[in-house]
Order: C-alpha cells, then sequence, then structure tokens
C-alpha cells in the first residue's frame, strides 16, 4: 500500500526527518546512502551515546564520532525505513534520517545501555527536530516507565513515536512491551510478509540438486554459512526415524545434520547434534512455512529450518547417496509465504497493565529482507515486531508529507483509523484488537483520508476521553463517549455509517473461570467463539 501512495501522490518522506533509537547503523551501506552527515546524505543527525564496550552500570561510556552498528539490530530496521534499492525498498526512503546509538557491542551475545542512555538519546532526537522517532526495543512494562513518560510528551510537542508492542506472544495476554504501552506512543503489532525472502543453500544429492529457502538463523545467532561439498546427512534414529531426540552412537563430525522436526524441543536437537559432532542442523518443518529454531546456550552450530516440501527433495536425495551443500551470503530465494497476512505468532498481545489498547495497529513484521552491516553479510530476513515498527514508522513519515500542518496527534489517529481489520481464519470473526489493534496498516487510504474520527479507539479504561459516573444503586459505573466526525474537505461533503463487527475473544481462563495454564503450553489462548457463528451464553467465556 505504501508503494501505491508514493505513485500516487509523489510521496517518498521528503521533507521529514526520521530519528532510530537503536544499536547504531552501517552508514557505509550502498542501499542506506553510504556516507554520514556529507552534503546530500540521508543521514543528517544522531549521535553515538556509549560506544563499543559499554557493559552497563559502572562501566565507563565512550561514544565515538559516528553510531556504527555492531549489533546488526540497528541496520535491518534502518533499511525497512531508508532502504534505496535495488535489493530493500525503504518505506519513506526520501526522509532526512538520524540514528541515536543506545547499545553497546555485543559480548557473549548481549549488548548493554540503559534509561539514562535511552533518555538522552530521545531528548537529542527531539532538540535535533526529529518529526518521527522510532523505538524498536523494550521489555515487558508499565505505561509509567521513565523513557516511555518521556517520550509521550514528546507526542504532545508534535512527534510521532512508534515502538514495538514486544515479540512474546507465546506468554499469553498483557505481555506488550514498554515504552510501547505508554501513552501515545503508536504501539506496532506484526503481520506475516506476503513472500519470505531470505538466505538459501544448495544442495546436491544424486537425485539432483536444489537452492533451498532457509529460516533465519538460530536463537544462538551463529550464521548458517558453509563452504562448498560440505557433507549433508540424515540423523538416523536407532528406530529407523529422522528426528534426532535421542542420542545414537553415530559419528557426524564434518557434516551438517538434517532432522525432522517433532515432539522435542528444537533445543534438545541442537544439543545432540552437535554432541555427535555436527557442525549444523538442518530442521525439516512439519508445518507450512519456517520457524526460528531455539537453541541453549552452549549450543555453538548454527541451526535452521526448511519447507516441509523441500524436506521431501532432502530426504529422498540424501537416501540414494553422498550430497553436499554450500551456503553463504550472496544466495538468496524468495519463496511466497502460507500465513501471509496473519498475525505473526510471537507478536505481543495487550492490553497494557492499565487495560489500555495495545497494540494500536500492525504491519509486516515477519520474514523482512532488509540490510545489516557489511560485515555481516549485508542482507539478512528478520522478524520481530522490531521491524514492524520502522514499516509503521515509515508510513507516518508518508502521511506528515502529505499533510505537513496536522498535529502528531491527528496523524496517529488518521493512520490508526484507515487501517484495514483482520480476519481470525479459525471463525471467520475479527482478529481481536488486543492483538492486532485497529488491523493492518493501510497507509494508501491515510493520505486519502477525508474525515478525522476522535477518538480514534475506545478501550478499557479508556477515561482519557470520558469520565465515568459515580456508582449507581446497583454498584455500576456508566461511562459515554462521544464520537466526532470532522470532514477535512471543504469541497465535497461525507457520509458517515456505523456498524459494529465482533472479534474473536480471548482469554486463559476457562467457561468456569479457572486460570488454565494448558493455553500457554499449547501456545494458543482459548478464542471465543470456536468456530461457528454463534453460541450459546453459556459458552462466553468468564474473565
Amino acid at each position: 500500500m505504501y508503494a501505491q501512495a508514493m505513485q500516487e501522490f509523489g510521496l517518498d518522506g521528503a521533507g521529514v526527518n526520521v530519528c532510530i533509537i537503536d544499536s547504531g547503523v552501517d552508514y557505509n551501506h550502498p542501499e542506506l546512502g553510504g556516507c554520514w552527515k556529507t552534503e546530500g546524505c540521508p543521514w543528517q543527525l544522531g549521535y553515538d551515546f556509549l560506544g563499543d564496550e559499554y557493559r552497563g552500570e559502572g562501566t565507563p561510556l565512550k561514544p565515538s564520532d559516528f553510531p556504527m552498528d555492531c549489533l546488526g539490530h540497528g541496520t535491518h530496521v534502518a533499511g525497512i525505513i531508508a532502504g534505496r534499492g535495488p535489493q530493500v525498498h525503504g518505506v519513506a526512503p526520501g526522509a532526512t534520517f538520524g540514528m541515536y546509538r543506545v547499545y553497546s557491542c555485543p559480548v557473549n551475545g548481549s549488548s548493554y545501555t540503559d534509561s539514562s542512555i535511552l533518555l538522552q538519546a530521545a531528548e537529542a532526537a527531539y532538540n535535533d527536530g526529529c518529526n518521527v522517532i522510532n523505538v524498536s526495543l523494550g521489555l515487558t512494562g508499565w505505561s509509567e516507565d521513565a523513557f516511555g513518560v518521556y517520550l509521550s510528551t514528546l507526542v504532545d510537542k508534535g512527534v510521532n513515536v512508534a515502538a514495538a508492542v514486544g515479540n512474546d506472544g507465546v506468554n499469553g495476554l498483557q505481555v506488550a512491551s514498554a515504552p510501547a504501552v505508554s501513552h501515545n506512543l503508536i504501539s506496532v503489532g506484526s503481520v506475516e510478509n506476503w513472500s519470505n525472502t531470505g538466505n538459501a543453500t544448495t544442495i546436491s544429492t544424486p537425485a539432483g540438486e536444489r537452492t533451498i529457502g532457509i529460516s533465519e538463523r538460530g536463537r544462538n545467532d551463529v550464521e548458517f554459512i558453509f563452504p562448498s561439498n560440505t557433507p549433508v546427512v540424515l540423523f538416523e534414529d536407532d528406530d529407523g526415524g529422522y528426528t534426532g531426540c535421542n542420542p545414537t552412537g553415530a559419528d557426524y563430525t564434518g557434516s551438517v545434520v538434517v532432522v525432522n522436526r517433532s515432539d522435542c524441543p528444537s533445543e534438545t536437537q541442537g544439543d545432540i547434534v552437535q554432541s555427535q559432532g555436527g557442525i549444523g542442523m538442518i530442521v525439516i518443518n512439519n508445518v507450512p512455512g519456517f520457524t526460528v529454531m531455539g537453541l541453549n546456550e552452549g549450543t555453538t552450530i548454527p541451526a535452521v529450518t526448511v519447507r516441509n516440501e523441500d524436506g521431501e527433495f532432502i530426504i529422498n536425495g540424501i537416501e540414494q547417496g553422498d550430497s553436499t551443500l554450500v551456503a553463504n551470503f550472496n544466495t538468496s530465494a524468495t519463496i511466497d509465504s502460507p500465513t501471509a497476512g496473519l498475525m505473526s505468532n510471537f507478536s505481543s498481545y495487550g492490553p497494557s497493565p492499565e487495560l489500555d489498547l495495545v497494540p494500536l495497529i500492525s504491519a509486516p513484521g515477519a520474514n523482512m529482507w532488509s540490510t545489516v552491516p557489511l560485515n555481516q553479510g549485508s542482507y539478512r530476513s528478520s522478524s520481530g515486531t522490531s521491524l514492524s515498527s520502522p514499516y509503521i514508522a515509515g508510513c507516518v513519515a508518508l502521511i506528515r508529507q502529505r499533510f505537513p500542518k496536522m498535529s502528531a496527534q491527528q496523524i496517529s489517529h488518521i493512520l490508526i483509523t484507515s487501517a484495514t481489520p483482520l480476519v481470525d481464519l479459525k471463525n471467520n470473526f475479527k482478529v481481536n484488537p488486543y492483538r492486532s489493534g485497529s488491523g493492518l496498516v493501510n497507509v494508501y487510504n491515510a493520505v486519502r483520508s477525508r474525515v478525522f474520527i476522535d477518538p480514534p479507539y475506545i478501550g478499557i479504561n479508556q477515561t482519557r476521553w470520558s469520565q465515568p459516573s459515580n456508582l449507581d444503586d446497583q454498584g455500576v459505573r456508566t461511562i459515554s463517549y462521544s464520537l466526532n466526525f470532522t470532514n477535512t474537505d471543504a469541497e465535497k461533503s461525507a457520509s458517515v455509517m456505523l456498524t459494529h463487527q465482533p472479534a474473536t475473544s480471548y482469554t486463559l481462563y476457562d467457561k468456569q473461570g479457572n486460570y488454565d495454564a494448558t493455553f500457554l503450553e499449547a501456545e494458543i489462548m482459548r478464542a471465543w467463539p470456536p468456530g461457528n457463528s454463534s453460541v450459546d451464553q453459556s459458552t462466553v467465556p468468564q474473565v
């Protein structure tokens, strides 16, 4: 939709300052401009606030003159907004950009920052004249988080702030991250991408050769990179299967080992493959699409998943004889996603701890092909609300370019109210707003919008726009809201029609009101209605 808005209205974010608070940026990347604060350079704003060696409280801050990214996260985020092609096309490539580096270089997988550094970065971004700030970071918390409170005040001063809602969707309700839960911020959930462009491996077997798309690297962040003619073998279970769930006497030294996704955790599979000499692991998924492998801290081999249809080729080929593979940064593949347009399972659920609506909107955030530092391979596919948030930041830049006189609040309202509600395919009801917010961003609708709606949503405990009554005789409070519709076009009338569409209800409680941990163990929440269009009242979840 942003491409349609760019073409029809000539929008690219020009004249808007978009700033990113993150781990830095490899500004030398050719698709990000290849420059820093020179004439004509897209990167004119930003600083390094801590340096490479910061390790938390008690260690010195040694900021450098340039916010160079050694973690990779910030460069990936930057590409989604600022990418200039040919591989990565950002949402608002014509904007002026700033990077405010707040994370040190990783040590043993950990990078460091603290709240004082985050506050300094936010203050500097405001003083530098940033119109839009993206914050793809956070932990589960409250709206009163100091960083979130400060960002909220910036919205009152005219700055739009997009914030990732978090990646804890498998942990149930009310797990959204701070600062995204803070008032005024545009909290962003993740939708599955329509196509998956990512790294690939070429596997050669007696049955033929195929270049196969692979998932993101496993949770240990070890790249799946192997030279030509690296042996690839099947993990042979004692019972004849290929699960790798139990140790065997086989020696897989020097080989990449293939296993089927099974009932045992990928952490167990990774430990066993590594203990038997494997130098890498490929897990064949048992459902459509990819998943990201969880790995234990001591697992140092790279691990990826492949689609189940590619798994058939791999197994049949290796069973016929010796097979090899090659995998490098130069090999990629694009595959249609079977889950396109659905909410990502990792995307955190609301509501906020104060029962406010989060996320407010959703955008593509799964399997996003974007830039990474040149020394990390230049490009990578990654997933997370960290990547849907910059998509929204870019959309905000397009809207600000289109409507330069609108306030930050008005722009947020237009963005939210123009989104497309998502459908829950389990029951054909709308996805619950605490899952998706107002739905999938539709910036084309936003830049064509003529009607301004205030407030843009009504949530539980929503007292910012109206106050509840006193208790009545039955101990009940009531609250009334006024919806205001403003036609911004003086030459055309606008018709308003109000309708109601039911949405799926989520709960972690059974029908008797008892908390049921099995909902979390199954990585889904009990949904109501379960699949039919009408249900008896007795099935309504008691929360």
